[in-house]
């Protein structure tokens, strides 16, 4: 999207700065986040402003929309209150992937290890384990968001497994804005139908679509933050998230009202 003629990129793509880097001393205040990442972004606003037409500014950070937990101001206020209060205009688009499928792309991407089937099962069981154990003693808005040392304990390190728990993370965002400023997309309705995909994204962000030129230099482009380490799971490892994601994808579909996101097939 940052190739769209509308949309002014700050500095890189991904900041994170709502989540974890306002946690570092050095980016703790907003004038950090507004001089080092939109401070270019701003000045191309107003070049294009004065050029006649208007444009937006995009975070693309994928923790924004997962790791709102991070986000603490004193009462422990969680990040869609805190921004609903900056930015109630808002649109937000998110693009959610089988929960299965993220966590071993996942475990390809992050491990730094070598990886092999079986200590992915023994990654995935010990997880799958924890989050029981956790709720047994804790909320699930504590174990979900890690919100008290104690129900982080139960996962002894980062849990990514929490992460597919897409319906109460979203759930959340839902209780600030309304529904209508979410966009939410499938990655793999994504793959499969580019064009629709990025028509929808420029209907919900009321800017003009992509010239046909353009759309296909984006289809050709080279796809980034692919996992290169692939590895077949065993069956049971499969079975055993399956299992786990099943009652939480049917929550999803409840709250989103779209059968699509069981990801049956």
């Amino acid at each position: 999207m940052t190739q769209h003629s509308q949309i002014c990129r700050g500095v890189g793509k991904e900041w994170h700065w709502w989540t974890t880097l306002r946690i570092l001393k050095s980016l703790s205040n907003a004038s950090s986040y507004f001089k080092k990442f939109l401070g270019p972004a701003a000045k191309c606003v107003q070049r294009r402003r004065g050029e006649g037409f208007d444009s937006i500014i995009g975070d693309f950070s994928a923790t924004n929309a997962m790791n709102s937990y991070y986000y603490y101001w004193g009462n422990k206020t969680f990040l869609p209150a805190v921004l609903k209060s900056i930015l109630p205009n808002a649109r937000f688009i998110v693009l959610l992937r089988d929960p299965v499928s993220r966590l071993i792309s996942s475990y390809g991407f992050f491990t730094k290890r070598r990886i092999s089937a079986d200590h992915f099962h023994e990654q995935v069981t010990r997880m799958v384990e924890s989050f029981p154990a956790c709720t047994k003693n804790f909320s699930l808005t504590c174990c979900v968001f890690k919100e008290r040392p104690g129900a982080a304990r139960f996962f002894n390190t980062n849990n990514p497994l929490i992460t597919g728990i897409y319906w109460y993370h979203i759930a959340k965002w839902f209780e600030h804005y309304p529904r209508e400023q979410f966009l939410i997309l499938r990655t793999e309705d994504y793959a499969t139908d580019f064009e629709e995909t990025l028509l929808q994204v420029t209907n919900h962000l009321d800017i003009k679509s992509f010239t046909s030129e353009r759309f296909l230099k984006l289809k050709k482009s080279k796809k980034k933050n692919a996992s290169r380490r692939r590895f077949q799971p065993e069956e049971r490892t499969l079975t055993l998230l399956k299992h786990f994601y099943v009652d939480h994808n049917a929550k999803l579909v409840e709250l989103l009202k779209d059968e699509r996101f069981h990801w049956r097939s």
